[in-house]
């Protein structure tokens, strides 16, 4: 009688396909978007403390973690960029 977990066996006697293993540019990218995910989540975080200090404070804070937001977008856009096309002409 066969185990529930026979995960090893393949089934209908097909092979499996072979894992293709990410690049290791794949995998910086991949690190860069999780910092930048968290660090998104902190500055909503920051944004939610901030909303409690005077208006005037408030306002000003909720500007630079605008900022801070676009800059942390522009990061994980810059990483994924394609090179410019380097024309000789």
């Amino acid at each position: 009688m066969p185990d529930s977990d026979d995960s090893d066996d393949v089934a209908g006697g097909q092979v499996d396909e072979p894992t293709v293993e990410p690049t290791v540019h794949e995998l910086l990218l991949a690190r860069i978007d999780e910092h930048c995910r968290l660090l998104g989540l902190e500055l909503g975080q920051v944004a939610k403390a901030c909303e409690q200090l005077a208006p005037e404070r408030a306002r000003s804070c909720r500007n630079a973690i605008t900022m801070a937001s676009v800059m942390v977008d522009e990061i994980r856009l810059r990483a994924h960029a394609r090179p410019l096309d380097n024309d000789d002409r």
